[in-house]
């Protein structure tokens, strides 16, 4: 733990000139915290890495679901079951295809994914 507590992954990133590089987080997540974002974007086009996206999803924490204090110790007293919100899938999913088609911008959240709430089934858009 205290190699994870004092390492500092920004040289790293520093020398990653590709391939895409897209950075999630949740608002609320204490582990890659959201402040964050903008800095590792930064480190990654200091490479010369044009393709560097960076996203902050609101209300999600670190595994990507509904929590409004993010804090890892409180996961179990979340609703169950536990799954990654269906915006993010949407996203890196849109995303991906985005990419294959050459357009270099993600979808936002609720553009990725919609969901019927009263069958419990989903469809991609």
């Amino acid at each position: 733990m205290a190699f994870m507590d004092s390492y500092d992954p920004t040289p790293t990133a520093r020398r990653v000139s590709g391939p895409a590089i897209l950075i999630l987080t949740g608002e609320t997540d204490r582990q890659a915290e959201a402040s964050q974002v903008a800095d590792w974007v930064a480190a990654f086009r200091s490479s010369g890495n044009k393709d560097v996206t960076g996203r902050v999803l609101p209300g999600l924490n670190h595994l990507f679901v509904p929590d409004p204090d993010g804090f890892p110790g409180g996961y179990l007293k979340l609703p169950q079951p536990i799954r990654v919100e269906r915006s993010v899938i949407g996203v890196v999913g849109r995303g991906t295809k985005n990419r294959r088609l050459g357009i270099r911008s993600l979808p936002s959240p609720g553009q990725g994914w919609r969901g019927n709430r009263s069958t419990g089934r989903s469809a991609a858009r």
